[in-house]
């Protein structure tokens, strides 16, 4: 629920959903979304593994049927598919999940971070993450979260899938608004809107 997130976060999961033959029997195939997405194991907590649905399975879980929508310009569009088709998000998942994963750092990943490593992977055509996190530390923003010190300390102990030994003075996070801003600050990005049951508003 939005009443449980920190501030600055407006959504829990990501995914980049690409326009694909689909195919759905032996002998059919159909046009439609195929998301691509980082999903944390449901037993193991702290790992993660990589996973092709669609958007039913993205929203199956949803407290609110409320999504985020970032369309990149099309030259991204291109270098995301290229980088798809190299198998690059599969070679920069890092299992080690953490809810709370520093994008400046590769000790852990979460959906969020994975898709940011896979836009510069593409921007650059690297697949290099020393050069990857150089570059997010040169042009991309995180999201700071305020946690209060007895709160850090202690969430690590209760949660597996809350690591801090990546974070410094100050916890930091890539977020579904941080991404849009980066785009558009960089001229990366074509549209971003919120499509909820009141239909889509501009962010």
């Amino acid at each position: 629920p939005k009443s449980e997130l920190p501030e600055g976060i407006n959504f829990t999961h990501v995914g980049l959903a690409v326009y694909s033959d689909i195919q759905i029997s032996e002998t059919e195939t159909i046009q439609g979304y195929a998301i691509h997405n980082l999903y944390q194991d449901s037993q193991e907590l702290d790992i993660s593994h990589l996973v092709m649905d669609y958007p039913v399975d993205f929203f199956l879980g949803a407290v609110a049927l409320k999504a985020g929508i970032i369309v990149p310009s099309p030259k991204l569009q291109q270098k995301i598919l290229q980088s798809l088709a190299l198998d690059r998000n599969t070679s920069l998942h890092n299992a080690n999940y953490s809810m709370v994963s520093n994008p400046y750092s590769s000790n852990y990943q979460n959906c969020t971070e994975h898709l940011l490593d896979l836009i510069f992977s593409s921007l650059y055509n690297t697949e290099s993450l020393p050069q990857i996190k150089a570059n997010q530390k040169a042009y991309f923003k995180a999201q700071q979260i305020k946690i209060s010190p007895f709160k850090r300390l202690l969430a690590p102990m209760f949660h597996s899938d809350i690591k801090m030994q990546d974070q410094g003075d100050v916890v930091q996070v890539t977020t579904f608004t941080t991404i849009s801003k980066f785009l558009n600050d960089y001229g990366l990005l074509s549209s971003a809107v919120i499509l909820d049951k009141h239909g889509l508003q501009a962010l």
